[in-house]
Parts: C-alpha cells; sequence; structure tokens
C-alpha cells in the first residue's frame, strides 16, 4: 500500500510540474516581441464581377483568374467589327455635315436666288389678280346679284392663300 501512496503522489507531482513548465514557457514566449514583419488580425475581401456592357465574342484574355491586376490594366477584349462600322459611319457624318456647313456659309448662287425672287415677284402678281377678282365679284353679287356667295367665299380663300 505504501507503494501505492507513492506512486500517486509521484504521479501528481509530476502532473504539477508539468502545468508550472507550460505556464512559465507560455508567459516566456507571451513576453517576446514579436517579428516586424507579421501582423495579427483578419482580413476581408469583397467579390468583383467585372463584365462588359456589350455583348460579343471574347478575342483576348490577357490575364487569369486570381492573378492581380492594376488600374487601368485591360482585362478582356471582345471583338470590335460593329463598333468599328458604327465609328465609320459617325465619321462619315462628321465629314457630310461639315461639307454641308461650309456649302451653307457660301450662301446662295446666283442661280438660286433669281429663282428665289421670281418666285416671290409671282406670288405677288397673284395676290394682286386675287384682290381684283375679289372686288369685281362682290361687285357683281351687290349689284346684279350674278354671283353667288360661294364664289366670293372661294375668291375669298383663294386670296388668302396667296397673302401667306
Amino acid at each position: 500500500m505504501m507503494i501505492r501512496i507513492i506512486a500517486a503522489h509521484s504521479f501528481r507531482t509530476l502532473r504539477l510540474q508539468f502545468a508550472l513548465a507550460a505556464a512559465v514557457g507560455g508567459f516566456l514566449m507571451g513576453c517576446s516581441h514579436p517579428p516586424l514583419n507579421q501582423l495579427q488580425g483578419y482580413i476581408e475581401g469583397e467579390f468583383i464581377y467585372v463584365a462588359s456592357p456589350l455583348a460579343g465574342a471574347l478575342e483576348k484574355l490577357p490575364v487569369q483568374r486570381g492573378a492581380q491586376v492594376k488600374a487601368g490594366d485591360p482585362l478582356f477584349e471582345l471583338e470590335s467589327r460593329s463598333e468599328k462600322a458604327a465609328l465609320d459611319e459617325a465619321v462619315r457624318r462628321l465629314a457630310q455635315a461639315k461639307a454641308s456647313l461650309e456649302d451653307a456659309k457660301k450662301g446662295k448662287r446666283t442661280s438660286e436666288v433669281a429663282s428665289i425672287e421670281a418666285q416671290v415677284q409671282q406670288a405677288r402678281i397673284a395676290l394682286e389678280l386675287s384682290e381684283k377678282d375679289l372686288v369685281r365679284q362682290d361687285h357683281l353679287l351687290q349689284i346684279t346679284g350674278a354671283t353667288t356667295q360661294q364664289d366670293i367665299d372661294r375668291i375669298r380663300s383663294t386670296r388668302d392663300q396667296d397673302r401667306q
């Protein structure tokens, strides 16, 4: 029985010494200075899904999944035939608009000016004729009754159109 008590007592002492050694070792390790290039903490990140606003077939993919890229680096390249065609059309329209502007700055040609002046003169003569016709028909209606009010209204309408 004595041997058992000594063995149990030795085992408790050994366990106590081991716990004491672990505590002293942990304390000493905790008192040391951490390396300067290491930090302790958590890192959080956000997933970013990159996509093109336009549809198209993928032509080039210079980066792979998980690669680090700098701001402004191209991530992918899509086919651009339709965009090039739209750009060419816009360039043609711009050139046409510039040509039209230059033509408008030059003013009307003498033949165009003469044609417009002739149209104005023709409109004046037509107005003069319709006014004389209205006076004549109005006089006929009041004196002899040889015309109708409908004819007078039609002639008045023609005169108003000639004024415009």
